[in-house]
């Protein structure tokens, strides 16, 4: 599997989450644990996943498991991205899907996501066309 990973940050030296490519033009996002989602913080990531989709829309599992909190504005930055894009929520636990719910509904038309809690599942859906 040929992966390399990048890391984003939120102003400190501390690592907020991991971007890893994924067979097939996918990414992966990974959140370090306890990490609390913020607007500034998902601008970041939405310019980094944007710089690692090129010009190819984007794909991509989100692993919500590190979350323990996101805000509201979330979903509306991540909505900013202005090309069609596909995003896969995997959460292992009830907490997880509460957290990507608040997402979901907010999400822009351009953006086609789901939740799953099987990671075979959820890329098999970002495989899809």
């Amino acid at each position: 599997m040929n992966q390399s990973s990048m890391a984003g940050a939120t102003g400190t030296s501390a690592r907020a989450w991991s971007i890893t490519r994924l067979p097939g033009k996918l990414l992966e996002v990974t959140f370090s644990p306890g990490m609390s989602l913020g607007a500034d913080d998902t601008a970041r990531l939405v310019q980094s996943l944007q710089h690692h989709s090129g010009s190819h829309p984007a794909r991509v599992l989100i692993n919500v498991s590190g979350l323990s909190n996101v805000c509201p504005e979330v979903a509306g930055v991540l909505s900013s991205n202005s090309r069609p894009t596909r995003l896969a929520f995997l959460g292992e636990s009830l907490m997880d899907e509460v957290l990507a719910g608040f997402i979901l509904p907010e999400l822009d038309d351009a953006i086609t996501s789901r939740y799953f809690t099987a990671r075979a599942a959820a890329l098999a859906y970002l495989g899809q066309r």
